[in-house]
């Protein structure tokens, strides 16, 4: 199971943790890594497998920090504010209308509306058929995709996805939400990172 973390404040900026962005296939607790200068250091693996993105709305800049690295690499947006679009609710474009037209190997099911830990979504379920160059599975479902979207949190709240040709399935859910306001803290830089380095640390032999 791979776990990710969201955090999303008032003023319109996401931050999205990944856990296993970049983990070593040993068991080791640590891992040594030496900056460009030659100063060695050791960080857990947890923090080496870590990968944050920041993502500002308002002005566009984004932020990438590797807290195993202990850098962050900085991309400058244009000052623009993203503009959300009117009278559109979250769930718009996952969710297709009566008249909407889809691929004809294609069936969309409205699931409606149910509650997912105490938070409304509303869900739709689309099964793709086999087509002729898909052999024996011609013409029967290949592929099942059911999905849970929130108005009221802008988000998917669970995502589940079914290849019946391989029989495997894998999911996506949102879990332990709080609707309160996240640590502004979350969404700074580190005092200790390097901002825009030309040579980052490396891992000693």
């Amino acid at each position: 199971m791979r776990r990710e973390d969201l955090a999303r404040d008032s003023q319109g900026r996401i931050r999205f943790a990944k856990h296993d962005a970049a983990r070593l296939l040993d068991n080791r607790k640590t891992v040594a890594l030496e900056t460009p200068d030659g100063k060695p250091f050791t960080v857990t693996q947890e923090e080496f497998a870590t990968l944050i993105t920041i993502f500002d709305c308002a002005s566009g800049t984004s932020v990438i920090l590797q807290p195993g690295l202990r850098i962050a690499q900085v991309r400058e947006g244009d000052g623009a504010p993203a503009i959300e679009p009117k009278n559109r609710v979250y769930s718009a474009p996952y969710i297709p209308g009566p008249d909407a037209k889809m691929p004809p190997n294609i069936t969309v099911e409205q699931l409606g509306t149910r509650e997912i830990q105490g938070i409304s979504a509303q869900g739709v379920r689309t099964t793709t058929l086999g087509t002729e160059n898909d052999g024996d599975w011609g013409g029967k479902p290949i592929r099942e995709t059911e999905l849970w979207v929130s108005d009221v949190l802008a988000a998917q709240m669970l995502k589940v996805d079914k290849d019946l040709r391989a029989g495997s399935e894998s999911s996506y859910e949102l879990i332990e939400i709080k609707r309160e306001a996240p640590d502004p803290s979350l969404f700074d830089i580190p005092k200790d990172y390097e901002v825009n380095p030309k040579m980052p640390p490396r891992m000693k032999d």
